[in-house]
């Protein structure tokens, strides 16, 4: 059944890229400038923006996936940041904390032991204390990245899944479809650029002024189509359109 659309997706591109050549077939010759046509360029991009409608929905697919996981990624990041900073600022707190402690301490064994004993004491506590805060924020600071790793871990497993599953479903596409679709891509391309080569080429020759007209009119010689060359010379290939 995804076969039969895919197909069926492939032959609309075809016919619109057909419309296009059509269009560009049935066009006028220039007057201004032998080799040029003029074509109505609102329903050329109006076709061209009808063929960027029909990609592949796995192609659409996919992209967003990747969009999302990069997304994701992104966001599990800047949580991970989050939680680091507030456990080195926990950390602080803790040392901080830790330090008003050992002060305390030591104002209040200065009135009950030799200043020996009080420097020694004062000592080991903040020292504890000091220990058990980086203790408290090496833990915390751990934990965060542990957490951060986990998230990014799950989220790589299940997006590898994903773009697994969605890589064969465009392969099996591709191995259909491969060779219509990068013909019909390059005519596309060829179209693309011939319009725009066109409407450069024509715009300077636009602005020029045009001679008034004489109060003669002189009758317009019957057009013979003739066939078309390039600016150097060569004849046009209608291939090229």
């Amino acid at each position: 059944m995804a076969a039969e659309k895919d197909n069926v997706d492939v032959q609309r591109l075809e016919r619109k890229i057909s419309e296009i050549e059509k269009i560009l077939e049935e066009s006028k010759p220039s007057k201004l400038k032998k080799g040029m046509i003029l074509v109505e360029i609102d329903l050329i991009f109006e076709k061209l923006e009808e063929l960027k409608s029909m990609i592949p929905d796995q192609i659409k697919l996919a992209n967003n996936v990747l969009s999302k996981r990069e997304k994701l990624l992104k966001s599990a990041e800047a949580f991970a940041h989050d939680k680091i900073d507030k456990a080195n600022a926990k950390a602080y707190e803790i040392e901080q904390e830790a330090m008003e402690k050992a002060a305390e301490t030591e104002e209040m064994l200065q009135n009950k032991l030799s200043e020996n004993e009080i420097m020694l004491e004062a000592q080991k506590q903040a020292d504890a204390l000091v220990e058990e805060a980086q203790v408290l924020s090496q833990r915390s600071v751990d934990e965060a990245e542990d957490y951060k790793e986990d998230i990014i871990k799950s989220m790589n497993f299940y997006m590898d899944d994903v773009l697994v599953d969605m890589q064969k479903a465009i392969e099996e596409v591709m191995l259909k479809n491969n060779k219509t679709f990068e013909d019909a891509q390059a005519r596309l391309d060829a179209l693309y650029q011939k319009i725009e080569d066109n409407r450069a080429e024509i715009a300077p020759l636009l602005e020029e002024n045009v001679p008034e007209p004489t109060n003669q009119i002189k009758p317009e010689p019957e057009y013979v189509p003739e066939e078309e060359e390039y600016e150097d010379g060569e004849p046009v290939d209608e291939d090229d359109f």
